[in-house]
């Protein structure tokens, strides 16, 4: 990774993974694309290509292969602690382990590396649109043309933009395609943002299946928010996908 994707440090902490079983996941991802990284010894800056080759949760450790020779593994060998970078599917990847050993898999000479703690998933081309859960509701105030402020719930979000139901009418009476509403806000679970502003992208009727009442589903694009809300919405799309393995919510890859 080149300049850190030029990612403030406040956003990229909310896209590093703790969770075990997302990191797992992740490097599974890394072995079946059998993903080149470059191992680089911390302290230094020669790095090294590998491909990963197989993730052996059971043991702890990440099976990695390398055409270098003796004198280009060195240092890796020598090393305390390595970081390992690249891209999967252009998303850029990056974790840091202890040390690496020479190891055998398969009759096969590779190294051997432990699973991270922590691994940094920079996503910023493509999105998560998560959609919310009925246990975990989150409005979104919005400044209407008559000066009412209404809440509205929100259904769908991503680091883009949102997705809201409308009950009342009041979208489709205000609202156009390209419409914009200032200083609107979310109310995220233990969080009260700063206000931003909304674009309509998109609206569509539905109705509610029980009364056949109409409704409107309204998308949004967020046109400039603050990276504190940002970094919000990402660790609590990083909780939404954790929970989603659990109790299996729905998600939706990728968002806009």
């Amino acid at each position: 990774m080149t300049d850190n994707d030029e990612v403030p440090p406040l956003m990229r902490e909310s896209f590093v993974l703790h969770n075990r079983d997302s990191i797992l996941d992740r490097l599974q991802l890394m072995a079946r694309r059998r993903t080149l990284l470059t191992a680089v010894p911390v302290g230094t800056s020669i790095g090294t290509s590998v491909n990963v080759k197989r993730i052996l949760p059971e043991r702890g450790l990440i099976a990695v292969e390398t055409g270098a020779g003796p004198d280009d593994t060195k240092p890796l060998l020598q090393a305390k602690q390595v970081v390992f970078s690249g891209r999967v599917d252009g998303i850029a990847v990056k974790f840091e382990v202890g040390m690496v050993r020479e190891a055998t898999l398969d009759g096969y000479n590779l190294l051997a590396a432990p699973i991270p703690d922590a691994l940094l998933w920079l996503q910023r081309r493509q999105y998560f649109r998560a959609f919310i859960p009925h246990d975990m509701p989150i409005k979104c105030q919005i400044s209407l043309p008559n000066e009412e402020y209404h809440w509205f719930d929100v259904i769908n979000l991503s680091v883009r933009g949102i997705a809201l139901l409308d009950k009342s009418g009041r979208l489709r009476f205000w609202g156009r395609t390209g419409q914009v509403f200032e200083h609107c806000r979310l109310d995220l679970p233990n969080f009260e943002t700063e206000r931003f502003d909304l674009q309509i992208r998109s609206k569509l009727e539905t109705s509610a299946e029980a009364t056949r009442a109409p409704t409107l589903r309204v998308g949004f694009s967020f046109l400039e928010i603050h990276p504190r809300l940002e970094a919000k919405i990402q660790r609590l799309l990083n909780e939404l996908e954790i929970k989603a393995r659990t109790e299996r919510f729905h998600l939706d890859f990728p968002g806009r």
